[in-house]
């Protein structure tokens, strides 16, 4: 794969991922979008960027046929079967940072065996979640001799008011978080849980300057798939933390409540309000794998950044440099986080800026 395309190349996140994957010579990348005026100002010898809307086949189609990799960092999840054909068509490989919802599970599952067919591949959730607490999951296991249980905590303080979404991000994003469930693998069995069941919520130290916080056990397909690759673990579980006091406990119930009652559009509203409006600095973004045997040994690893959509982007960018260079391995359908080798990719995240430790026990820490 030598010509990466990458689509919503004009929004925040494709132009991150642009800019670090331009740090290789060999590659050409071409930001698509459908605001030309969105596009990065800055010249780049390996960089250039094309108007095109996703969703006219025919413009698509043209636009993807010298793309070997299309990378999709754009609000697309009710479309994927449409985009994804033409990928297949256009004998295009995929990569993508789209949310996790049922239909997309079920939508890639119908389309995994088009693509392993057409010998490409169908890799989805290449960001910050889906896509890298399994493969903590798996590198902190690594470190223990027998481990039984295992667990991602993230804490995610964003000024989301300083970033430009457009309509469509802004409710995909909130449309998949008023709609998230609880659910996780405790005791050898996978179980879903209450908002308000004890079992859900635990307290976790995310050390200075955030301290700690109740974090909220979140349903997520590759920490259900765990097992598969991780059989001997009893318990695994991502946690999320919580963002305000007031939406954790007032906006997100309500959110619930509306979708109870098929209120979608203002669930989404109601939510994307509430998480503008509360998050309070001080910001950044930290991730801690904990894994854990059956005495009294423990280690850890944690993943940290200032800006949490930027470290969101840089797994996307270095998952990708995996596939780039394996387009014949993982043909057909994964989940990123079940296949990437996670040291190269911990490694890649450290090289572009983030920061990645490892220790036994309880240990503080801060962001530069």
């Amino acid at each position: 794969m030598k010509t990466i395309g990458i689509l919503g190349g004009s929004g925040e996140a494709g132009h991150i991922i642009a800019e670090l994957l331009a740090e290789r010579e060999d590659l050409t990348l071409i930001l698509m979008g459908r605001d030309a005026s969105k596009f990065p100002t800055e010249n780049h010898p390996r960089m250039s960027t094309r108007v095109v809307d996703a969703l006219v086949p025919d413009d698509l189609r043209v636009t993807l046929g010298d793309i070997d990799l299309l990378i999709v960092a754009a609000p697309l999840l009710d479309h994927i079967q449409q985009v994804a054909q033409v990928a297949l068509e256009t004998k295009t490989h995929w990569l993508d940072l789209l949310m996790d919802t049922p239909a997309k599970i079920e939508a890639m599952k119908q389309l995994g065996p088009q693509f392993e067919k057409a010998k490409l591949q169908l890799i989805s959730g290449t960001g910050i979640h889906p896509g890298l607490p399994a493969a903590l999951i798996r590198a902190v296991t690594k470190k223990i001799d027998s481990p039984i249980g295992a667990q991602v905590a993230m804490m995610m303080s964003v000024d989301w008011r300083k970033y430009s979404f457009t309509k469509e991000t802004a409710e995909e994003a909130s449309r998949e978080i008023s709609m998230m469930k609880s659910a996780g693998w405790v005791e050898g069995k996978y179980q879903s849980f209450s908002w308000v069941n004890p079992q859900a919520v635990r307290r976790v130290d995310f050390g200075s300057p955030f301290g700690k916080r109740e974090a909220f056990m979140m349903e997520l397909e590759e920490i259900k798939a765990i097992r598969e690759t991780l059989p001997e673990l009893k318990e695994a579980a991502m946690l999320m933390a919580g963002t305000h006091f007031f939406v954790d406990y007032v906006v997100l119930p309500l959110c619930m409540l509306l979708l109870k009652f098929g209120r979608r559009e203002r669930a989404q509203k109601l939510f994307w309000w509430g998480w503008t409006s509360f998050q309070k600095a001080p910001y950044g973004t930290v991730l801690i794998a904990d894994a854990w045997d059956s005495g009294e040994e423990m280690v850890r690893l944690t993943v940290a950044h200032k800006d949490g959509y930027w470290l969101t982007a840089a797994v996307a960018a270095a998952s990708a440099n995996q596939f780039i260079d394996s387009p014949q391995e993982f043909l057909g359908y994964h989940q990123s986080a079940s296949i990437v080798d996670e040291a190269k990719l911990l490694a890649d995240l450290e090289e572009y800026g983030a920061r990645v430790k490892n220790f036994s026990g309880k240990q503080e820490y801060g962001l530069s």
